[in-house]
């Protein structure tokens, strides 16, 4: 994922991927994070990963590394 998240450009969205054992709806690079959006959860709320090497992005739990999980609606 982070070999992913270094090589995409600005602006450019990849749509339903697979990366290693994870699928993703899209990956997209916002503002120097890439987000690897997973899908809906039980409540209807976006779910997935943020690649933020730069900082920790709003309302987000950390994982590990730059990298944080994300449940919202306001990735999609």
């Amino acid at each position: 994922m982070e070999t992913v998240a270094r090589a995409l450009g600005e602006g450019v969205e990849l749509r339903d991927q697979n990366i290693g054992s994870l699928s993703f709806e899209f990956v997209r690079r916002e503002n120097e994070q890439v987000y690897f959006y997973r899908g809906k959860g039980w409540g209807g709320d976006g779910y997935g990963y943020v690649w933020s090497p730069a900082s920790r992005p709003s309302d987000v739990r950390h994982v590990r590394g730059p990298w944080y999980e994300f449940r919202d609606d306001a990735h999609q």
